[in-house]
């Protein structure tokens, strides 16, 4: 593989008995972890907009997003918007 590149391949065996699809990946000679779906995560979303008034204009909206379980994280946000 050259530098730089993502090579991606998938392997398919078949029967008469079941289908099977098996994931593998490599970058730059390496071999990279498989995708799987097992587990379970859960997405928790919070915030709060104070929305533009007659005596103000602007508009402003915070946030959090955060994952729990195999996928973990989080992430905030911000925003400012201002009418006229």
């Amino acid at each position: 593989a050259s530098a730089g590149c993502c090579r991606c391949m998938a392997a398919r065996s078949t029967s008469m008995a079941a289908i099977s699809t098996a994931a593998r990946a490599h970058f730059q000679g390496y071999s990279l972890a498989s995708p799987s779906s097992a587990g379970t995560s859960v997405m928790l979303e919070g915030g709060w907009k104070y929305a533009p008034s007659a005596s103000s204009p602007f508009e402003l909206d915070l946030g959090a997003t955060g994952y729990l379980g195999k996928q973990q994280g989080l992430m905030f946000h911000a925003g400012v918007n201002y009418a006229f």
